[in-house]
């Protein structure tokens, strides 16, 4: 298994180019290995993320996603679907009362929302991928779907 993260470990925590993705992937030796973006980080807030899930399935490599679904809306739900994401880990890990002190500028019931509108889509396009994990159960509106 490779994390790879999906900003540049650096002070400036600029985003991981597209190309050193790429050359990184190419790199990887053998199929069925799985890359999973987290760390350093949002996924969700780098530009090519989709093509970077992408361009590592299609180098026959299994991608996960870490993410807090804060920019998990209707329209990054349908993107992320349509890339063939294997798994997803929702960070929904913060107790209502103490949400907006951990997720600065962030709305608990709007972030669950979004992670009900992904479930959603999911079940009507009938996909079983991404398999979606919740980091701490009892607080995610999934326990593992």
């Amino acid at each position: 298994m490779h994390d790879l993260p999906a900003r540049v470990a650096c002070p400036e925590k600029e985003h991981m180019s597209l190309e050193l993705f790429r050359s990184i992937v190419e790199q990887i030796d053998g199929a069925n290995e799985t890359v999973t973006l987290s760390f350093m980080g949002e996924p969700l807030l780098h530009p090519h993320l989709e093509d970077m899930i992408s361009f590592a399935k299609s180098r026959g490599l299994r991608i996960g996603v870490f993410t807090n679904a804060l920019l998990l809306d209707r329209n990054r739900s349908k993107k992320l679907l349509d890339t063939g994401l294997d798994r997803l880990y929702l960070s929904h890990d913060v107790r209502e009362e103490d949400y907006g002190a951990v997720r600065t500028g962030g709305d608990f019931r709007a972030t669950r929302q979004n992670v009900l509108d992904f479930l959603e889509q999911k079940r009507v396009g009938k996909l079983h991928y991404p398999r979606t994990f919740c980091i701490r159960p009892g607080l995610c509106p999934i326990e593992r779907r």
